[in-house]
């Protein structure tokens, strides 16, 4: 054999071999290499106060702002119901309230409905939560291996890993817990709900101390944790903030906004305001008036800037390290808006309604090597489990009602997304439900049972480019009697669907209780009730 054939034998080996280990390294890709998945939760968020949207009436949110450009944002993303642990339990299931069971705050999940976190962790996920779960009991982890907990009441209230580890960074430096806030969380004033003050103040705390810091440390302190542990193994991180929830109470630094340059909703009305504060979210029959709306709103939007600070510290460690971000889907979402004096509601009439301030919710969808778009299609709270469960190559449940979000985002025919797609948010108490919306396209329509008529409804129909404050009901004006029939048979089926799930009364709130936390915390372990 002559050397020239002898070398073309060991280019033609070198070059097979080559070939074999790009198809080896091809397939580890798609087959073996998961993302990651981060969940940055914020909790009673009304949607139109980013910079971003343009809507934002100067409020500063640069990392929202940033992640929206880096990212998908959903111009029209909903609620699948406008209250903290129905919402919440619909972001771990892929279910509707309906389905899951939790239909109020304080409720269990359904025997019978696995949580994502419970799917990710059977397939060698690390799964952990920092911050708000709202489960119940409190300590349940539903598939979280690593659990940092903070449910902003106090111990005997709700449980919190953050309130033990105020006091002694408080004492530390001479303050004491008891300021965070400027009432005793377990043990509020009477009338808290309808004094200013009280729903609305100025921490004598440093940023350092605040909850919204302490998650943000957490979230980072587990990333690195996983990253030196247990590098080759894929996480689920659940970060989860209190802000800007009420009570508002946000830190000096970032009490920037003035009252005075706060705007009144075109829907606001002193009747309105009225009625609602003479109503059963009034504990004095009183109701607040516009400068106390508006230094409450100067509070909350000074509240945003600061968690949109926290976010931005977040994002930042990501960021910096380049495999970490490039196989990390990250998603950020409120589980509801806040009316925040939209037809002259406050407090709780800030959520539990079907209007937009209440219904709407932020999420932005960093998925990396998709291209940045601001997206009109409806998208629901539904659709993140199958979106990741997909991601991760776990086949989901058949019966998820939501989307993946990936065919969405690669689609090439949104247009059609847009005014093909149906979302659905409900609220279900009293049973059978007091409110079904169904958002398509451009129409919001509401089916409301609040009188308790079943099947006899009151309907609204709101056109939400024309008329984004949703001052003109359309349901029993000329014209929209065919759109009004196709919303109705579009609710009552899926009011038929769900029904089946319902239970025939209302189920038993699970108790509260104190908690066995000291430090060092023990993450990794289950927390036990004291009594």
């Amino acid at each position: 054999m002559t050397n020239m054939k002898k070398q073309h034998l060991i280019f033609l080996k070198q070059f097979s071999l080559y070939l074999l280990v790009v198809l080896l390294l091809s397939c580890k890709d798609k087959v073996t290499v998961r993302p990651n998945f981060i969940i940055i939760f914020d909790d009673q968020h009304n949607s139109k106060f980013m910079g971003w949207t343009g809507q934002g009436e100067g409020i500063k949110t640069p990392n929202m702002d940033r992640l929206s450009a880096e990212g998908i944002a959903f111009t029209n993303a909903y609620t699948s119901s406008p209250v903290c642990a129905p919402a919440r339990h619909s972001v771990y299931t892929g279910q509707y309230a309906s389905r899951h069971g939790v239909i109020l705050n304080d409720r269990p999940l359904a025997d019978d409905v696995p949580t994502m976190m419970e799917l990710l962790a059977e397939s060698g996920y690390t799964t952990a939560n920092v911050g708000k779960m709202h489960f119940a009991p409190y300590n349940e982890r539903h598939g979280f291996q690593y659990v940092l907990n903070h449910e902003f009441f106090d111990n005997n209230a709700g449980i919190s890993h953050f309130r033990p580890w105020l006091d002694r960074e408080a004492k530390k430096i001479g303050l004491q817990a008891d300021r965070y806030p400027q009432w005793n969380q377990s043990s509020p004033p009477e009338k808290w709900t309808s004094d200013v003050k009280s729903l609305s103040f100025v921490h004598d705390i440093p940023i350092e101390l605040t909850s919204e810091h302490w998650v943000t440390d957490n979230s980072i302190a587990f990333i690195e944790d996983q990253l030196k542990q247990r590098p080759d193994q894929p996480f689920f991180l659940h970060a989860s903030y209190f802000a800007p929830h009420h009570p508002y109470g946000v830190v000096e630094e970032f009490d920037t906004y003035k009252p005075e340059d706060m705007r009144i909703p075109p829907s606001w009305t002193e009747e309105k305001a009225d009625d609602f504060g003479k109503g059963k979210h009034s504990h004095d029959h009183s109701s607040l008036l516009k400068e106390d709306y508006q230094k409450i709103k100067a509070t909350y939007f000074g509240f945003i800037s600061q968690l949109d600070y926290e976010m931005g510290r977040l994002l930042d460690y990501i960021d910096s390290n380049d495999e970490l971000a490039r196989n990390t889907i990250i998603v950020f979402i409120s589980d509801h808006g806040d009316r925040m004096g939209e037809h002259g509601m406050l407090y709780k009439g800030g959520k539990g309604a079907m209007l937009e301030g209440s219904v709407g919710i932020p999420f932005i969808l960093k998925w990396p090597g998709e291209t940045p778009r601001i997206e009109k299609t409806p998208v629901s709270l539904i659709d993140i489990v199958p979106t990741f469960l997909n991601a991760a190559g776990i086949k989901p449940e058949s019966d998820l009602p939501g989307i993946d979000l990936k065919t969405l985002v690669q689609s090439n025919d949104t247009e059609n997304s847009w005014q093909d797609r149906t979302v659905i948010s409900e609220w279900l108490e009293p049973l059978p439900f007091r409110y079904i919306m169904a958002r398509k396209g451009k129409h919001k329509f509401v089916a409301d049972n609040s009188k308790g008529m079943f099947p006899e409804l009151q309907y609204e129909l709101y056109d939400m480019e024309a008329d984004t404050w949703e001052m003109d009901n359309l349901a029993y004006q000329p014209g929209y009697e065919t759109l009004v029939k196709e919303f109705e048979k579009t609710v009552l089926a899926h009011y038929s669907k769900q029904k089946e799930f319902l239970p025939a009364k209302m189920t038993p709130a699970v108790p509260r209780s104190i908690w066995d936390i000291q430090f060092p915390f023990k993450p990794w372990e289950k927390t036990k009730a004291l009594k």
